[in-house]
C-alpha cells in the first residue's frame, strides 16, 4: 500500500523536468522589453469602476449556504440516532449509582453522621403523625366556603367609607402649593440664570454666523484653488532656469557687506571707549601694591636678564627656528595644493555640465510620455 510520501515523491519526479524547462532563470527575467502603456500609474483611478451585481463579501454566500444545508440534511439523521443511543434520560442518570450503593441519595451520608441512630428513631416515631396532619397540596383548599365577594373586594372591608383616597387627601395641598400656576408656566421664572443665558446667546450668535460665513467661503474657494494648483508630478516637467550663483554663495556678498558696514559704524566708537577706560597692562596692578613708590618696577628689574636670554634676537624672529614641524607643514601644503586645485576644476566642470544634463533629462521625459 502506497503512503502519502510515496505519492508525493513520484509526483515530484514526474513533474521535475517539466518545471525546469518551463521556468525562466531569474537573470533572464528582464531581457524581454516591457510594453509601455498609455496610462501612467497616477492616472489609474481616473476611470470609473464598473460595479457588479453583488459585492465581494456576498459573492459566494448562496453557494456557502447551500453547502451547509446539504451537509446538515445528510448528517442530521445519523447525529440524532447516535445521540439517542448513547445518552441517558435525566431522571435515569442516578439510578445506576443508587442500585450500586443500595440506598437512596438522601441516605448516602447517614453512616457519617454520629446522630444517625437518634434521627432514625425520631423519624420513625413521628412519621405517622406527620402523615396524618399533613394535607395534600391538591386538597388544601377543599374546605374553603364560597362567598359572594370576589378576592379583590376583601381589602375594602379594612378601610372605612369616610377615609379619603390618597390622591384626594393631598389634592387640596397640591393646589395651594402650585398657586394656580399652570404646569407649562411653572418653571418660567424659576431659572435664576435666564438673563445670563440670554446674554450669552446674543453674544455668541454673531460668532456662530461668522464661522458659518467662513465655512461657506472656504467651500466656494476650494475648487478655484485646486484648478490653479499644479500637481506634484508635473512640476519637474518644466525646464529649470539656473542662476549664475550657486545656492551656497547666494547670500555671501550681502552678508559680507552687512558685516563691513557694522564694523565701520562701530569701530570709532569702540576705539574711543576702550582707550578712555582701559589702563596700560604694565600699570594695571600698581595701585594694589603698598610698595609701588619705593619698589623698582618689575620690567626694569628684569630688563637686563631678559635682553641676555634673548641673545640679541628680535622678538619677531625668536620662534622662527623653534617649530620642529615646519618642514612637514611645508610638504603637506605642497602635497595638498594640487588636490584643492583639482576640486576647484571639478566644481567648475559640474556647473558647466549641470544645465546640459537637465535639458537631456527633460527631453528624455518628453520622449517617454509620447
Amino acid at each position: 500500500m502506497s503512503t502519502t510520501i510515496d505519492i508525493k515523491t513520484k509526483w515530484y519526479e514526474a513533474n521535475l523536468k517539466t518545471a525546469r524547462e518551463s521556468r525562466e532563470k531569474w537573470y533572464q527575467a528582464n531581457e524581454r522589453p516591457a510594453k509601455p502603456t498609455d496610462n501612467h500609474w497616477y492616472e489609474a483611478n481616473k476611470k470609473p469602476t464598473v460595479s457588479s451585481g453583488s459585492p465581494w463579501y456576498k459573492a459566494n454566500i448562496q453557494q456557502h449556504l447551500d453547502t451547509k444545508k446539504h451537509w446538515y440534511e445528510a448528517n442530521l439523521k445519523a447525529a440524532v440516532v447516535s445521540v439517542r443511543a448513547t445518552r441517558a434520560k435525566w431522571y435515569e442518570a442516578n439510578q445506576q449509582q443508587t442500585e450500586h450503593m443500595g440506598m437512596p441519595w438522601y441516605e448516602a451520608n447517614i453512616h457519617v453522621d454520629p446522630h444517625a441512630d437518634i434521627k432514625k428513631k425520631w423519624y420513625e416515631a413521628n412519621l405517622e403523625a406527620a402523615r396524618a396532619s399533613q394535607a395534600k397540596w391538591y386538597q388544601a383548599n377543599l374546605d374553603v366556603k364560597p362567598t359572594e365577594k370576589h378576592w379583590y373586594e376583601f381589602s375594602d372591608e379594612r378601610y372605612s367609607d369616610t377615609k379619603k383616597h390618597w390622591y384626594e387627601t393631598n389634592l387640596e395641598a397640591a393646589r395651594k402649593s402650585r398657586n394656580s400656576i399652570k404646569w407649562y408656566e411653572a418653571n418660567i421664572t424659576v431659572d435664576p440664570h435666564a438673563a445670563t443665558k440670554k446674554k450669552w446667546y446674543e453674544a455668541n450668535i454673531q460668532l456662530i454666523r461668522i464661522k458659518n460665513n467662513k465655512k461657506k467661503w472656504f467651500e466656494a474657494n476650494t475648487e478655484t484653488a485646486r484648478e490653479g494648483q499644479k500637481h506634484w508630478y508635473e512640476v519637474s516637467k518644466e525646464p529649470t532656469v539656473s542662476s549664475g550663483t550657486p545656492w551656497y554663495e547666494a547670500n555671501v556678498q550681502q552678508h559680507l557687506d552687512t558685516k563691513k558696514r557694522w564694523y565701520e559704524a562701530n569701530l570709532k566708537a569702540a576705539v574711543v571707549s576702550i582707550r578712555a577706560t582701559r589702563a596700560k597692562w604694565y600699570e594695571a596692578n600698581m595701585h594694589t601694591s603698598p610698595h609701588a613708590d619705593t619698589k623698582k618696577k618689575w620690567y626694569k628689574a628684569n630688563l637686563e636678564a631678559a635682553r641676555k636670554s634673548q641673545n640679541n634676537i628680535k622678538w619677531y624672529e625668536a620662534n622662527i627656528a623653534v617649530d620642529p614641524h615646519a618642514a612637514t607643514k611645508k610638504k603637506w601644503y605642497e602635497a595638498n595644493i594640487e588636490l584643492v586645485r583639482t576640486k576647484a576644476i571639478k566644481k567648475k566642470w559640474f556647473e558647466a555640465n549641470a544645465e546640459a544634463a537637465r535639458e537631456g533629462q527633460n527631453n528624455w521625459n518628453e520622449a517617454d510620455d509620447n
